[in-house]
């Protein structure tokens, strides 16, 4: 990232279609400070904020975001919850549409690799708990 310029990246798309991998790698390799939606609106014991503390939420750390990097990626789709508050403030959006084969292929693949890593271990207490069991 050159200068002072603030970058703002949404990426959006279908479950398994890859947007965390891709805002992890881009965000990795511009500098960005990558924000999973997922980690915001998955709350200990799966509890979930109301859509007025999910948008403040998302608004308190894009912000932190472009004071310390200039910028973000954001992955994720949650609607009504984000799209009032990062798509408003996106300069770039990027939609992940693949078709049904590699899609079913990665949740599948990911659906064996948490199965086969943790068979007999009760549901994930969070989110941060559930990533950890992704190969």
């Amino acid at each position: 990232m050159t200068g002072q310029t603030t970058r703002r990246i949404v990426i959006v798309g279908s479950p398994g279609a890859g947007k965390s991998t891709l805002a992890a790698r881009l965000a990795s390799q511009s500098g960005l400070t990558h924000i999973e939606l997922d980690s915001l609106y998955h709350l200990p014991g799966w509890s979930h904020p109301t859509p007025t503390e999910f948008q403040e939420n998302l608004v308190c750390v894009m912000d932190e975001a472009e004071a310390v990097t200039r910028g973000w990626v954001t992955c994720g789709n949650y609607g009504t919850y984000s799209d009032q508050v990062h798509l408003a403030r996106a300069e770039t959006v990027v939609w992940l549409d693949l078709d049904d084969v590699p899609k079913v292929s990665a949740e599948v693949r990911g659906l064996s690799c948490r199965w086969v890593m943790e068979p007999s271990s009760d549901p994930p207490a969070s989110v941060e708990e559930r990533n950890s069991w992704v190969c």
